[in-house]
């Protein structure tokens, strides 16, 4: 008993450090590191399998002495690999064209690996040594590191990531301490042999519980990569963070620059002759979330708004003729332009927040600064997604929302799931508007455009898809750096078409786009080699919108719910004159996510294969059955990760996050797994007609229940999007337990049929299904990116098809 308490401990240190890293690459780099944190964990537990198969009869022997300072390394490394990584200053951005950033993309990889070959080895050790008890073995191991998955999310809340990187060391230690009293507790000879040490060994214990807390500090802060927008800021003097937040959903800091002060003020135009107000910044992850204008001292603090937001083209909607009403309801999809509605006579703005902390800093640390802007009666809050507030709301005359730019998406996050810009959410948001309504969607210009066309294409799905004329609909205006384009699911008017002139030739902006716009009428202030936005409105617009989705040169067809990459631009057919270009400006119109996430796929093979299949293949070069046995948990170890990642990536809509979704999705599989393999000892009986063993049984239930999740989860997930978080919790978790309890049972099955008949293959089975596991987190993203997580789904199912055809009996 104490030895499968010590294995759930050490599993769910190592789940939660996974999930920690995935959190530090967040605020060190960037979130497409996230999938590369699956693959590296997965590469550590597949290694440990190899030098198992090594090592396997000297470790045997001296189990529990192994089995301890496997997982006192674990604690140890954990601290010790996290701070060496950092010191290898990787720039992702500089890998198209510096050789060396891939040695140290390799490095970081290898490095980080380390702590997972400890905590697989402890856990290997234990399922070859304890043939019999594999399936409370390995129930122990799933339901530990359920366990670590919820504790991680629960601490982040309480501590900083650093302190946390403490407490998985911690734990680590614990369960080094735990698994001595599993043998010492017996009357055989090691367990008197062990009692007679105890003392000799009380130094070690007490140093692996309390040498996570001596750490210095410098070694577990995250360092920022310097190309961060919150480093850059940091070094100009005079800069000060006066607030700052952690939790699971980011790490905030609210900056005010003293010397050189904030001029934030996106696409401003030209024609502008007076003052910005002094600013705070609040940053999130090191990029920008939201700007803080300073507030007047009159007792109505958003009577009159800063001038220079009228002279910006979010402030377009508010000019627009409206029917005659008292109200106007706005709802904002984060609240940098709450003072302009408020001053335009807003009756009601709903501000959407995922991250409740940003209104936090904003209304306390910030009030004074502001006037108490959020303290307007007229100001509502929301720590909801935008699906999930709309999924529920009524109905509005204006929908803001900024795409990307501001919150740092953009070439960094393009693997990033972005649920508010899909197909899905555009036909919401024009639902839950008036008859008179606006959508406005701004973002940053880029050249060649992508962004902007991407967003014109979404609204002209969805305003087909709601059997609306697309030309009749749409207006867009760009300044210098900055574009707008307005969405209305009634036609637009003359009125508002002269409206949109005057705005603009005040300001110096450029008409974009407007129905039955000759091109005359473009191009006209910020003078660009050819009017691209408007001939790619005309076309997308149009009847020609299919030819011209084929035929651009980045990928803005639309994304959907199934594949919500929407800063996923990157076609194949543009590599090489992207190459040629990349010393010239041309790295910049890449995907950097995309590319590291090809860069990771040969890594994981290459890494899996030198560090997990060569030394198996050299112990076993001559074991006959060795193939079948490693096809079989090779598809096993892709098909549960395939799984295991389409879930996260559908539940990241469901849950508004994907750390949340991350830890739900773990903790729940791997507890209802865990469960699964403790009930297939008892499946013994269990054979449907035409099937051999229970085995073969099981796999077919999982196929048959993940067709009937792929058909029906979807309209399941949008009844309770609008839930409380923990009602959503709840639901997820209950969709998840069956799918998860039957996959919980195919690997510890397989493992015992191996036992029984090919013990000496147990490691290589271990090692085997660890490989698969790493190619597969990758390849899962890589899959769902080009074809859909529905896909994803489809090629599991066909995986366990496979694995029933070489079942180990």
């Amino acid at each position: 008993m104490p030895l499968r308490v010590a294995i759930g401990l050490l599993s769910g240190a190592a789940i939660a450090y996974q999930l920690l890293l995935m959190r530090l690459f967040s605020i060190t780099q960037w979130h497409h590191f996230a999938y590369m944190v699956i693959s590296l964990a997965l590469l550590g537990y597949g290694a440990s399998g190899a030098l198992l198969t090594l090592f396997r009869q000297p470790l045997l022997k001296r189990f529990d002495f192994a089995f301890f300072w496997l997982a006192v390394l674990f604690g140890l490394s954990t601290v010790l690999c996290f701070a060496g990584a950092q010191r290898l200053r990787l720039n992702p951005f500089e890998v198209m064209w510096d050789p060396r950033q891939l040695g140290i993309l390799t490095a970081v990889y290898l490095l980080l690996a380390v702590p997972f070959v400890c905590a697989g080895g402890a856990v290997g050790l234990a399922l070859a040594r304890f043939g019999d008890s594999i399936h409370r073995i390995y129930r122990a191991d799933l339901v530990g590191a359920a366990g670590g998955s919820g504790a991680l999310i629960g601490s982040l809340y309480l501590f900083r990531p650093a302190d946390c990187l403490r407490l998985v060391a911690f734990v680590a230690g614990l369960a080094a301490v735990v698994s001595l009293f599993d043998r010492a507790g017996r009357g055989d000879a090691v367990g008197r042999r062990l009692g007679a040490r105890r003392a000799m060994t009380a130094f070690g214990c007490a140093a692996a519980i309390a040498l996570p807390f001596l750490w210095p500090p410098s070694w577990l802060t995250p360092r920022m990569s310097e190309y961060k927008a919150l480093a850059k800021t940091l070094e100009v003097p005079g800069t000060e963070i006066l607030a700052e937040r952690s939790s699971p959903l980011g790490s905030l800091a609210a900056v005010q620059s003293g010397r050189i002060p904030f001029r934030i003020a996106p696409g401003l135009s030209f024609n502008f002759v007076g003052e910005i107000p002094e600013q705070r910044v609040i940053f999130q992850d090191g990029e920008v979330a939201t700007v803080v204008d300073a507030g007047n001292s009159g007792s109505d603090p958003a009577a009159e708004s800063p001038a220079y937001l009228d002279s910006l083209p979010a402030a377009l909607p508010y000019y627009l003729p409206r029917p005659q009403s008292d109200e106007l309801r706005v709802a904002m999809l984060g609240g940098s332009a709450l003072a302009l509605a408020l001053s335009h006579g807003a009756s009601e703005v709903h501000v959407v927040e995922v991250n409740p902390q940003i209104s936090e800093i904003v209304s306390e640390e910030l009030a004074d600064f502001s006037s108490r802007l959020y303290g307007d009666p007229r100001v509502h809050t929301y720590s909801v997604d935008a699906r999930g507030f709309f999924a529920r709301s009524s109905r509005f005359d204006l929908i803001t929302l900024d795409v990307g730019g501001a919150r740092g998406i953009g070439a960094a996050g393009s693997l990033r799931e972005t649920y508010a810009y899909t197909l899905e959410a555009f036909e919401l948001f024009l639902e839950s508007l008036f008859e008179h309504g606006i959508l406005a969607l701004g973002g940053e210009l880029s050249s060649p455009p992508r962004s902007s066309l991407k967003l014109l294409a979404t609204a002209a799905e969805a305003l087909r898809r709601l059997d609306l004329d697309p030309p009749r609909h749409v207006i867009a205006i760009r300044s210098w750096n900055r574009f707008l384009i307005l969405v209305k699911p009634s036609e637009i008017t003359r009125n508002e078409i002269a409206t949109a002139r005057a705005f603009c030739e005040n300001r110096g902006f450029d008409l974009a786009y407007f129905p039955e716009m000759d091109e005359s009428q473009a191009n006209r202030f910020h003078i660009l080699e050819e009017p691209e936005i408007f001939r790619g409105a005309q076309a997308l617009l149009g009847p020609v919108w299919k030819r011209f989705l084929s035929s651009y040169k980045f990928r803005i067809a639309p994304a959907t719910d199934d594949r919500p990459y929407f800063f996923h631009f990157f076609r194949w057919a543009t590599l090489a004159e992207l190459i040629k270009l990349r010393t010239r400006g041309g790295a910049a119109l890449m995907d950097l996510g995309y590319i590291l996430l090809l860069t990771a796929l040969p890594q994981a093979a290459v890494a899996g294969l030198l560090v997990i299949l060569l030394p198996l293949r050299i112990a076993y070069s001559s074991t006959l059955g060795a193939g079948r046995v490693g096809l079989y948990f090779l598809y096993l170890g892709l098909a549960f990760l395939f799984l295991e990642i389409a879930f996260i990536q559908r539940l990241t809509l469901f849950l508004a996050h994907p750390l949340s979704a991350a830890a739900v999705v773990l903790a729940g599989f791997l507890f209802f797994a865990g469960l699964g393999s403790g009930a297939s000892r008892r499946l013994d009986r269990l054979r449907l007609p035409g099937t051999r063993e229970p085995l073969h049984t099981v796999l077919g239930a999982i196929v048959v229940l993940a067709l009937v999740y792929l058909l029906f989860l979807p309209a399941v997930l949008a009844r309770g999007i609008a839930w409380p978080v923990p009602a959503k919790v709840a639901l997820a978790l209950f969709v998840i337990a069956p799918l998860a309890f039957l996959l919980g049972m195919p690997f510890p099955l397989g493992l015992r049929n191996v036992a029984k008949t090919r013990e000496e293959l147990v490691p290589w089975a271990w090692g085997v299904n660890g490989w698969a596991s790493v190619l597969s987190a990758v390849l899962a993203t890589l899959l769902a990116v080009h074809f859909g997580f529905s896909f994803v789904v489809a090629a599991a199912c066909g995986l366990y098809l496979l694995a029933a055809r070489v079942a180990p009996r």
